[in-house]
Order: structure tokens, then sequence, then C-alpha cells
């Protein structure tokens, strides 16, 4: 078991080994229901609503979507992603910076230990890993 709080975006991550994939979706099946319970409607998934190219900005709007499946990916790994929002302060009638968070569970082999590991990343949603763009979020 692995854990740090030195992740992207002033983030945390999280990781240990994971028996198969039937517990990896297990899991995602529990954090979904406790988002559903604790962050209904200020949860989901971002679609893009405009870019600058010439500033590095984007702008999202956080859609809630009903079934865990609308949430997975499996690039770079089988994975599940969400958005959510800790602090509903509106700037210019975007979330506040420090408002929206993004919660990412993945399933995926780790070649130190040889096994599949369940990992877990906490982190801002307000700019990239690179730091290089800036992300504001909305939710209609």
């Amino acid at each position: 078991m692995n854990s740090s709080d030195a992740w992207y975006n002033d983030g945390y991550s999280f990781s240990q080994v994971c028996p198969d994939e039937e517990t990896f979706k297990t899991n995602a099946e529990t954090y979904f229901s406790y988002l559903k319970t604790h962050y209904d409607g200020v949860f989901g998934k971002p679609r893009s609503e405009k870019i600058s190219m010439d500033t590095n900005e984007n702008w999202y709007i956080i859609e809630q979507k009903g079934d865990l499946s609308d949430y997975f990916d499996d690039n770079p790994s089988k994975l599940y992603k969400f958005y959510y929002v800790r602090n509903n302060t509106l700037d210019n009638g975007y979330f506040a910076k420090g408002s929206v968070w993004i919660f990412e569970i993945r399933y995926e082999f780790d070649t130190d230990s040889d096994r599949y590991k369940f990992k877990l990343f906490i982190e801002s949603a307000d700019s990239s890993h690179n730091g290089i763009y800036t992300n504001y979020y909305k939710i209609r």
C-alpha cells in the first residue's frame, strides 16, 4: 500500500494491490453511490464549452450522468473519473478557483510489483498537470 500527499495540483494519491477487476468495479460502484448521496447535483463529467488557445484557458460545463459507465474510460488504463464541486462560490459565472476537484480511480498493472493495483487520485481541477492550461467550470 502506498499513499502520498504530493500528487499534482495539491492532490493525494493512494494505491494498493487489487485482487481482480470485479473488486475494482465494486469499489467504483461504492464511490459512485457516495457521490450520488453526498454530491448530488454537484458532481459529474465535464463537457467542453469553449477554449482559448491564446490564453491557454478552457471552460467546461459539468454534467451529472446517471450511470457509472458514463464515467468509465480505458486510457491509459481502466478508470472512472468524476469531477465534484466542493465550494459553489461563483466568479464571473464559473466556480471560483479551488472549487472543483477530480476524483479518479484506476485498475492498473504495476510493473514494480508485477500485480494489478487499485489506484486513487484526488486533485484540484483548476489546471492541467503541467500547469500550462487553466480550467473553469460551471453546472447548468
